[in-house]
């Protein structure tokens, strides 16, 4: 037997987290279940790690282009008429990273046994998302395997393609802004001790602003592990208690959500992928509450996490789901507007496709915009730091000119 690490969802939508001997994966999601918990994360304990005190997860999930490519071609290969078991044989064969082979094989071992493909695949939670493994239960139980892949693949290439548009985005001012911060160090170090002893042995007084430079570039030369450190132990604080405080995260993600620009372009991409994957597993008659418990899991946000859980609460008690979204202060009114519409005319697929397409556009403009804007402040945040530097280094030397003139 071996151990498994999950993270779990009481009845009462409060989260716990603990350790389950099982067999395999299966075999602990339903031990788990029995106990009427709903499960969330479950991963073995040997893709974790101690380092001294400290706990290391070893991720293996897939990201979305991966998955949209393992999608894509299990789908073609299904269209063209080949059993799943040859596909994945195929597939297996065609792996590159050795650790997709490992999972493959997996698997392959399974389906051979004659389980169904997404019984093999939910043994692997912690390589492949919830999403992904109910809609391919549910082109087994349909018997639209290909045209059920095809969407799941058109999706992981959506994900992808608005993450790596987030990317571009920020990826330029994070350089510049790195690079304004490697050459404030390299003045404060290297040019500015130069003036320091010429300052001295000239016995001038100086400018405040003068003496607070000396005083950063003395901090930076002999104080700097203080600095590093700081830095270290303000992530790590970070990293431990999101693994371990559940009132932490759901903290940290409201303030994620309320920042400017930021807070609104993740309610965004939040709100695409919670319209997406509803849209999916709506269309393919998946019943909502389940939807709702596997849109959960998807959105990386334990303040939006906790409103669907709150949603799915209602809807098991007989409310409708536009009520319980209207409550939450995360979800944007056209949303509930719109999930309201839906389900009033009883195409509630149908209004969360085009709530899907509605905000990816506008995802797509705003992180242009965050671009051709960031972009030029940056440079003149760069200019101005270092502007300010050479003044507060020069100001004392015309000062010392003009006294031995």
């Amino acid at each position: 037997m071996a151990d498994y690490r999950y993270l779990a969802l009481k009845p009462d939508g409060q989260e716990i987290r603990g350790k389950v001997s099982a067999n395999d994966e299966s075999e602990a999601a339903s031990k788990l279940q029995g106990t009427h918990l709903h499960v969330l994360e479950l991963s073995p304990l040997a893709d974790r790690v101690w380092w001294g005190n400290f706990e290391l997860t070893l991720s293996r999930k897939w990201p979305p282009d991966r998955l949209a490519v393992w999608s894509r071609q299990l789908a073609t290969l299904i269209g063209a008429g080949v059993p799943i078991l040859q596909s994945l044989r195929i597939m297996y064969q065609q792996g590159e990273m050795a650790s997709a082979k490992k999972v493959m094989q997996a698997i392959i071992a399974r389906v051979e046994n004659g389980d169904p493909l997404s019984f093999a695949m939910a043994e692997h939670g912690s390589t492949f998302p919830p999403l992904l493994i109910q809609m391919i239960r549910v082109g087994e139980v349909s018997g639209t395997m290909n045209e059920t892949l095809e969407r799941m693949a058109f999706y992981f290439e959506t994900d992808h393609k608005n993450g790596e548009k987030i990317k571009s985005a920020l990826i330029y001012p994070l350089v510049v802004g790195l690079m304004s911060i490697l050459v404030t160090i390299f003045v404060v170090v290297r040019i500015v001790p130069t003036f320091v002893s010429t300052f001295a042995d000239e016995g001038a007084s100086l400018p405040i602003a003068t003496r607070t430079v000396i005083a950063i570039s003395h901090f930076l030369i002999h104080d700097w592990w203080m600095v590093l450190g700081g830095v270290v132990v303000i992530l790590g604080s970070d990293i431990v208690a999101k693994r371990r405080l559940g009132r932490y995260r759901l903290r940290r993600d409201g303030l994620l959500l309320r920042l400017p620009v930021i807070g609104s372009l993740q309610q965004k991409m939040i709100v695409s992928q919670f319209s997406r994957t509803m849209s999916l597993l709506m269309s393919s008659a998946v019943p909502i509450v389940e939807g709702v418990k596997v849109a959960r899991q998807v959105v990386n946000n334990d303040a939006v996490a906790t409103t669907l859980q709150s949603a799915v609460n209602g809807l098991e008690a007989g409310n409708r789901l536009s009520d319980s979204l209207r409550e939450s202060r995360w979800i944007p009114s056209l949303v509930t507007e719109m999930v309201a519409i839906g389900e009033e005319t009883g195409s509630l697929d149908v209004m969360l496709s085009k709530l899907a397409d509605l905000y990816e556009t506008e995802v797509a403009s705003m992180a242009s915009r965050m671009q051709a804007l960031l972009e030029p402040v940056m440079i003149l945040v760069l200019a101005a730091v270092v502007g300010l530097i050479v003044l507060a280094v020069l100001a004392p030397e015309f000062k010392l000119i003009q006294v031995l003139h």
